[in-house]
Order: structure tokens, then C-alpha cells, then sequence
């Protein structure tokens, strides 16, 4: 009795203790970004801190229009939250005002990203969305594909998972497509209207975010074994950069491509690096690339010439991140 007694209130005091912190962040941040604390989230942490209890519910996410706080970011980190959770965040998620959404090192398996995906995320106004270190495996692909293809989102960061080149191939082959397609459309109108005027090209360039199905804007996937090291080996990693390429060539807003810790090798450098050529001589904006220096030192240079160096973003924290 006095175990379970015991057990009880640590359990108490380990809820107060993350309420105090979680208080002590959001007021730090209040400061760094020099807006003013909510109230009413005020009044309910300290509520909770008083009661020794946790933080239930909190509808501030769905009061869309009802309030003076409208969150556009949310940052889950390390939490443990179930598949109903997800489920109902996301559904949160479709009458907010958010839309960046980070769930980095929150362990989010297949029913758990069915749950994210099966809410309002699809209409809700989130364009970043963050998975970074979250134990997505190759059977993600297809459920990220499915994401992309319904919603608005734009930037995805899925560093530290396991897709291996069969997951990402499934999560890009939709946007590769789309890229080709709407690269063809806007060859065909201008090959018909010849030379455009300058005012009708910046209306092309703005309206691509109206046209239908997935793009990208930046796409970070560093650290996700994608290699020639899976059971179809050189094939799979083959297919895999052939899928990239098409968008590397054809997709013009696409402006960030991180593949760090990913290792495409020599033969896979030169590929991508006549991906990047081709970019250039089709007059597309030049991206930002972060690439494994696993190949030779010239292939290396040259890639770097054809784009520009995108800085380490995310990185692994020491104490957390995917097993090896």
C-alpha cells in the first residue's frame, strides 16, 4: 500500500515539475519573440501546478476566430502520444490557424500515422510539417505520399528514419510526377503563345502553388539509409535517384534538398550531378543541396558548383534518435 502510496505521488510530482517547465519555456519564448502570454493558458498550467495534476485539454487550437491567440506553430518534441492522440490533434489541427507542425523524436508508427493523416490535417493550413527521428520505416512512404497528396504541406523534414530507398521512392513517386506534368503544361502553353511578357511570367511563377497535386518546396531526408545496401541493392538506389532526378530537373519550386548521411556514392554523385546541369540549362532557380561526401573529391566540387550548400539543419541529439 505504501509502494503503490508512493508510486502515486512521484507520479504528482513529475506532472508538476514538466507543467512548471513547460510554463517556464513558453515564457521564455513569449520574451524572445515579444508577444504577450496567454491568459487563459496561464491560468490553466498554474490551475493544474496547484492540483498536482496534468494538463488535459486545452482548446486553444480550435478556437479559430475566437481568440487573440492564434498559434501557427505548434512543437510536440519527445512526447509519447498515442495513436488516438494523433488522431485527434490532427483533426485540432483542420479548424486552427497553424501551419508548422513539428513531432521530432515522437515515435509515430504505421496506426499512429494513419491517425495523424485520417483527421483534418489535410485541410488544415499546414505547410511544414516535421518527422524528424520519429522510427519511420519504409512502410511509411506510401501513408508520406498519401500526406503530400492531400494537404498543403510544402516542406516535410523526415531526417534520422529508416525509409531506405523502397520508402522514398513511394513518397516521391507522386511528386516526380507531378513535376514532369505541370513541367509539360507550361512547355506547351509557351511553345503556343511564344514569347511571354514579363507580367505573364510572374503570374506562372505565383500560381504554382494553385496547381493541382503534391510539390515540394524543401524537402529534407538526411540519414535514412538510403543506399545501395538494401536487399535490391544497386537497382533500388538506381530507382530511387532516377525518381529525385525527375524532380531536381523539372520541379521549379523546389528550393531545398538535404541527403546528408545518405550514402548515393560515385556513380550516384554523377547522376545527380547531371540532374543539377540540366536544372541549370532549363533556366530553374538553383537549389540548395547537402550531399554525402561519400564519393570522389571533383564529383563532390562539382555538385556544390551547380547548386548552392545547404547548412546542417537538425541534427541527432546525443541522447535520443533511431537505433542503429
Amino acid at each position: 500500500m505504501r509502494k503503490a502510496q508512493s508510486a502515486v505521488s512521484s507520479a504528482a510530482d513529475d506532472e508538476v515539475v514538466q507543467l512548471r517547465a513547460l510554463w517556464r519555456r513558453y515564457e521564455h519564448h513569449c520574451t524572445q519573440t515579444n508577444s504577450c502570454p496567454s491568459a487563459v493558458l496561464r491560468q490553466d498550467i498554474l490551475h493544474q501546478i496547484d492540483r498536482q495534476e496534468p494538463l488535459k485539454k486545452c482548446l486553444l487550437l480550435e478556437k479559430r476566430g475566437r481568440t487573440v491567440y492564434p498559434f501557427k506553430l505548434l512543437e510536440l518534441l519527445d512526447c509519447k502520444l498515442t495513436e488516438g492522440s494523433l488522431e485527434r490533434l490532427s483533426k485540432a489541427a483542420g479548424i486552427s490557424f497553424l501551419t508548422t507542425l513539428c513531432l521530432d523524436y515522437t515515435r509515430v508508427g504505421p496506426e499512429g500515422l494513419k491517425g495523424l493523416l485520417s483527421g483534418g490535417l489535410g485541410v488544415s493550413r499546414i505547410s511544414s510539417l516535421s518527422l524528424c527521428y520519429c522510427g519511420l520505416g519504409s512502410w511509411s512512404g506510401t501513408l508520406l505520399a498519401s500526406l503530400l497528396t492531400n494537404s498543403s504541406v510544402r516542406e516535410l523534414y523526415i531526417n534520422g528514419n529508416e525509409l531506405q530507398c523502397g520508402g522514398a521512392i513511394e513518397l516521391l513517386k507522386p511528386v516526380a510526377e507531378n513535376s514532369q506534368k505541370l513541367a509539360e503544361i507550361q512547355n506547351r502553353t509557351t511553345s503556343i503563345t511564344g514569347k511571354k511578357t514579363k507580367k505573364k511570367r510572374e503570374k506562372t511563377k505565383s500560381g504554382h502553388g494553385a496547381a493541382g497535386g503534391p510539390w515540394l518546396e524543401k524537402l529534407h531526408m538526411s540519414d535514412n539509409s538510403i543506399d545501395d545496401s538494401g536487399k535490391e541493392g544497386s537497382n533500388q538506389l538506381n530507382k530511387f535517384l532516377e525518381i529525385l532526378c525527375i524532380i531536381i530537373k523539372f520541379s521549379s519550386c523546389l528550393t531545398e534538398l538535404d541527403l546528408g548521411e545518405n550514402h548515393i556514392g560515385e556513380d550516384g554523385g554523377k547522376v545527380f550531378l547531371e540532374a543539377l546541369r540540366e536544372r541549370q540549362a532549363a533556366k530553374l532557380s538553383a537549389i540548395k543541396i547537402q550531399v554525402s561526401t561519400r564519393m570522389s573529391t571533383e564529383t563532390f566540387s562539382a555538385i556544390l558548383k551547380s547548386a548552392k550548400e545547404l547548412k546542417s539543419g537538425k541534427k541527432r541529439r546525443k541522447t535520443k534518435g533511431k537505433k542503429k
